[in-house]
């Protein structure tokens, strides 16, 4: 058990949760929840909205902070409520047999996890665990830390009061990471990174007893234990959730959990500079383009990686589990981005054509890889002049155009879009005419050429 005392079953904050906390729930959460209770009176299960939405609207008191991810517990069976849920109040329907859990996808891209109330056995350090249906108060001793094991009761008696057995709204509170029992990291090596993710997302202090534990687990074999996949899993939360990722990578350091993931990856203050500028380049885009998707754990992995060798990346990218095919593209990327960094690196803004021809064709993904490794400010304006301007200036001529203007389709039709493309970037083509014009010429130039050979 934890060493502070379990609280009653009905937590400190007095009154309804929701009234308490109101200006934090939007109506479509609060609607949900409803419905949820109704189902649950209906069919007869008690059912809990649990974990991080219920830490994260407390928190929100404190710091602003708001959620819309929906967790829900239910005493019974999980995947029959979620079932009946979904029958009465329409949603497609994912169940995990194993673990006793479902979604219930909503319109709009709303959901609903939804999780037996259940103990977890776990026959090993770091396995799987083995998960019976249980009580509440087992459900949420088996969490990671006192601030994620707190639920608030949507149905029945005491409906709509928080339930904290372990003290986590006074962690909260005290900013305060907690541990709930000292098996805790053994049981699941997963939370060492969770901690340090939750300590720096919140910029909570890991308690003393729990960073002691915390140490102990990072000195063992226990990080050996965990999947590629789950480990990769555990990073890219870091890497493309949080607001400031390079933070939780230097205390990862700090507690050496690099060398623990792998041994030749060494998070010194270069690399850890370079993770802040990627930081920082993530963030422009963010702001930039708000419409691209970008992989943020992809330029993580290019910066993480950049003082390994090109083997030793090769056995760190499968370290997190991936596969052969992904590894070749992430080593190919890798290349483009080193070979980049060296010609931006002795580019100006205003060579346009020569910043097109060394950035065209790579992802945005790269882009930024090379942007966060371009210390110099003037090789990040390089970059953010192609990603901002260059990128999107095409040719008014189609392909259409150039055959209608008696260039046939084939060789040198590419050749000429590619010298049309290069003018247009100059801007040397004002108009429509002008550009038809120049490709015409440099066609005659072209065949005239091949045909003195």
């Amino acid at each position: 058990m934890p060493d502070k005392k379990a609280s009653a079953d009905v937590g400190r904050l007095s009154g309804n949760f929701f009234t308490c906390v109101r200006g934090s729930v939007p109506v479509e959460i609060t609607d949900l929840l409803e419905k949820a209770a109704v189902c649950a009176d209906k069919y007869g299960f008690t059912a809990y909205a649990v974990g991080g939405f219920v830490r994260d609207l407390l928190a929100g008191r404190k710091m602003g902070r708001k959620s819309l991810d929906v967790d829900i517990a239910i005493e019974g069976d999980g995947i029959e409520f979620a079932r009946r849920f979904t029958n009465q109040y329409g949603g497609k329907l994912k169940t995990h047999k194993r673990f006793k859990t479902a979604i219930v996808m909503l319109k709009g891209s709303r959901k609903i996890d939804v999780a037996t109330a259940r103990t977890e056995i776990y026959t090993e350090p770091a396995a799987l665990p083995i998960v019976e249906m249980s009580s509440i108060k087992n459900d949420l001793y088996r969490r990671d830390f006192t601030i994620n094991a707190m639920a608030v009761k949507l149905n029945g008696d005491n409906k709509n009061q928080l339930i904290d057995f372990f003290g986590g709204q006074q962690d909260l509170k005290d900013g305060a990471l907690r541990i709930l029992h000292d098996r805790s990291f053994v049981e699941d090596p997963t939370r060492l990174f969770r901690a340090i993710r939750f300590e720096q997302r919140f910029n909570f202090a890991i308690e003393a007893n729990t960073k002691k534990f915390l140490k102990l687990a990072a000195t063992g074999d226990l990080i050996d234990k965990i999947s590629g996949a789950r480990l990769f899993n555990e990073l890219n939360v870091i890497f493309s959730n949080e607001e400031h990722p390079s933070n939780a990578m230097q205390r990862m350091r700090e507690f050496g959990l690099w060398k623990l993931i792998y041994p030749h990856l060494m998070y010194d203050k270069k690399i850890h500079r370079l993770c802040r500028q990627a930081e920082e380049a993530i963030a422009w885009h963010k702001l930039s383009f708000d419409t691209e998707r970008i992989r943020p754990w992809f330029i993580y992995l290019l910066c993480l990686s950049s003082a390994l060798d090109e083997p030793q990346s090769v056995e760190f990218f499968k370290r997190l589990g991936f596969d052969r095919h992904p590894v070749k593209r992430i080593i190919e990327a890798r290349r483009k981005a080193a070979d980049c960094i060296d010609i931006t690196g002795s580019l100006t803004p205003a060579m346009s054509v020569e910043i097109y021809e060394a950035l065209n064709g790579l992802s945005a993904d790269v882009m930024l890889a090379v942007m966060a490794a371009s210390g110099e400010r003037q090789g990040k304006k390089v970059v953010a002049e192609f990603m901002s301007r260059l990128r999107y200036i095409t040719p008014r001529v189609k392909g259409g155009d150039l055959i209608r203007a008696g260039i046939e389709s084939g060789p040198l039709m590419g050749r000429v879009m590619r010298a049309l493309q290069m003018e247009v970037i100059k801007n040397t083509l004002p108009t429509k005419e002008d550009e038809i014009r120049f490709s015409k010429n440099f066609y005659r130039l072209l065949k005239e050429s091949a045909g003195n050979i």
